[in-house]
């Protein structure tokens, strides 16, 4: 458990970096795309592996798998990958 946690941890960090090398503030939230539709998604950075939420407005489910990679439900059982743009 301590494992996810630090990798978990480093991954926030990484990430806060890049933002604030891009003269952003680090926050909650950044914009991760759907790899199959190409559709932009706000979803929050601070998952922890195994965690889902849920998008009210569309009903999508977001999670986070064991090595860090964000997953989109699309509502018909098939998971795409989300990819990290800041």
């Amino acid at each position: 458990m301590n494992l996810q946690r630090e990798t978990t941890d480093y991954r926030n960090s990484v990430q806060d970096k890049w933002a604030r090398q891009r003269g952003e503030a680090p926050a909650a939230h950044a914009t991760f795309v759907n790899s199959a539709t190409g559709t932009g998604w706000q979803l929050p950075t601070n998952l922890s592996p195994g965690q889902s939420v849920r998008d009210p407005g569309s009903g999508n489910v977001f999670a986070m798998d064991v090595l860090g990679q964000y997953w989109m439900n699309d509502g018909h059982g098939y998971w795409q990958s989300m990819n990290y743009q800041g």
